[in-house]
């Protein structure tokens, strides 16, 4: 019963995992797209940089949001 019981958790901690890394990149591209098309001024690369930043920056806290929930799991 107990490998069952590990076998579930484990097949839940995936599938929430994933959720979040998939809601994390969701909102990543997001952000960016709405700086790219909203800060975006003739002759001005800020949109572009700020679009790249958001990108970047979301994707990681996503990772980081996986990983710590891992990790908490492990304890």
């Amino acid at each position: 019963m107990q490998v069952i019981l590990n076998a579930l958790k484990a097949t839940y901690n995936f599938f929430v995992g994933d959720v979040i890394l998939l809601a994390g990149a969701a909102v990543a591209f997001l952000l960016a797209t709405v700086f790219l098309h909203f800060a975006f001024a003739p002759g001005s690369s800020t949109g572009n940089i700020l679009g790249a930043v958001a990108l970047i920056a979301f994707i990681v806290i996503g990772l980081i949001a996986t990983l710590a929930r891992e990790l908490m799991g492990r304890k």
